[in-house]
């Protein structure tokens, strides 16, 4: 059973980002372990912007759909 849970938004906007808002992405972290869903462009820049989001505690990377910027984000994180 999980002793921590909490979803961090890492982007908000649809499938062009703006200014203020980053394309559709989640993390899902437990116990200090993310579990990432739908990242897209520049979703690594909004990781960085978070304390409670660690790049060595990625443990799962979720797809819901494909798409070209999708499957180059991957080589980055």
């Amino acid at each position: 059973m999980p002793s921590s849970i909490s979803i961090q938004f890492l982007g908000t906007s649809s499938a062009q980002p703006s200014l203020t808002r980053n394309t559709s992405s989640l993390a899902l972290i437990i116990n200090g372990t993310s579990w990432l869903f739908d990242v897209g462009e520049a979703t690594q820049h909004q990781m960085n912007k978070f304390k409670n989001i660690k790049w060595g505690k990625v443990g799962k990377i979720f797809i819901t759909h494909m798409h070209g910027v999708g499957k180059l984000i991957f080589f980055r994180l």
